[in-house]
């Protein structure tokens, strides 16, 4: 019992060696948390709805510039049904969609053209629309008359108010 005894005593006071392990870093996976934020993307992407025709408040202009009217080839536009707009001209000259799109955009073309001649002493092109009348109509008017136009011709977009 004694030999029992005296190995316990030696093993109290033997150092304890703990052994050198590297330790191993742990690594962090987040594929998990990746294909959960493209879940919630392509969820938030399919569920929402996207209005296009949407009216976006824009703030007042807080400068301009003063065109002559009868300097510039006048082009109005007002909210017409099924989202395209009623197309005239400042003297009252209705371009009708009766016979398409393209007719009427080459109609606007050939009426830019017209105006602008050199003699007509005409420098700029007036596109003015309501409120009301969609973005895609007014970028459709701007590039029909654009065709027809110069370099040299400026352009002025302006929002008619409706009371």
């Amino acid at each position: 019992m004694a030999t029992a005894q005296t190995a316990v005593q030696e093993a109290e006071e033997l150092p304890i060696s703990v052994a050198n392990r590297k330790r191993e870093e742990g690594d962090l996976d987040i594929t998990p948390m990746i294909d959960i934020t493209f879940l919630l993307l392509i969820f938030f992407l399919v569920s929402s709805k996207m209005d296009q025709d949407a009216a976006v408040d824009l703030p007042p202009a807080k400068n301009g510039m003063n065109v002559v009217n009868n300097q510039s080839v006048m082009i109005i536009l007002r909210k017409g049904e099924d989202r395209r707009a009623l197309i005239s001209t400042g003297a009252g000259r209705e371009f009708p969609l009766s016979n398409g799109l393209e007719a009427q955009e080459e109609e606007i073309a050939k009426y830019v053209e017209e105006e602008l001649r050199p003699g007509n002493k005409k420098f700029s092109i007036i596109i003015k629309a309501e409120k009301e009348v969609s973005h895609g109509e007014v970028s459709r008017v701007t590039k029909a008359a654009g065709k027809s136009a110069s370099d040299a011709i400026q352009l002025h977009l302006a929002v008619m108010e409706t009371h």
